[in-house]
Formats: structure tokens, C-alpha cells, sequence
């Protein structure tokens, strides 16, 4: 049984390195890779793998404190609170989609 499970992790674990042979972890393999994709996205045959390789990532922080995704929101005087935020009350349902209660009969 031990030889088994010897076996089996060896041939996994071949299996693994094959795998990744061609696709080494290092960064230095990554460098000129995006230096290469800096430039001009004109000539490249896949121009959107180059505009999305050429787009810079952004921190929460940053993303908060821009004003580019705001939401705007314009309102009646009459929907204002006390605080001047715009509150819209929810319309009520409609008495044929509210459910009524059942009333199970209490055994004894």
C-alpha cells in the first residue's frame, strides 16, 4: 500500500512539472513581456490582449476618493429629509400579491 501511494504522488507530481515546464514562475520572465506591450497597440495582431495588458490597476482607496463612478442623484424638495439626502418611499403592494396568513386548525 505504501508503495501505491509512492507511486501515485511520483506520477502527480510528474504530471505537475510537465505542465509547467514551459511557464516558469520567475518575474524576470515578465518584464520584457509587458515592456513589449507598452508601445503602440496598432501593429499587434490581438489588439485587445494589448489594451487590456496595457491597463494600470487602481487601489480601493483611490477608486473611492474619484469622482468618476459617483452617482448623481437629483430629486423633488418633497423627497428630501432632514439632511437633504433624497429619499424615495416604496410604493405598497398590491393587496392581491400580499399573502394572508394560514390558519392552522390547534390539535389537542
Amino acid at each position: 500500500m505504501k508503495r501505491l501511494r509512492l507511486t501515485f504522488t511520483l506520477i502527480i507530481a510528474s504530471f505537475i512539472l510537465f505542465a509547467c515546464k514551459d511557464k516558469p514562475m520567475s518575474e524576470e520572465n515578465k518584464q520584457p513581456e509587458l515592456a513589449a506591450s507598452a508601445m503602440d497597440c496598432a501593429t499587434t495582431e490581438d489588439k485587445i490582449k494589448c489594451e487590456q495588458l496595457n491597463r494600470s490597476s487602481k487601489s480601493l482607496t483611490e477608486l473611492s476618493g474619484s469622482n468618476v463612478n459617483k452617482l448623481t442623484v437629483t430629486c423633488d424638495d418633497k423627497f428630501r429629509n432632514e439632511f437633504g439626502e433624497c429619499e424615495i418611499p416604496n410604493h405598497p403592494h398590491p393587496e392581491e400579491l400580499i399573502k394572508k396568513p394560514i390558519e392552522k386548525p390547534i390539535k389537542k
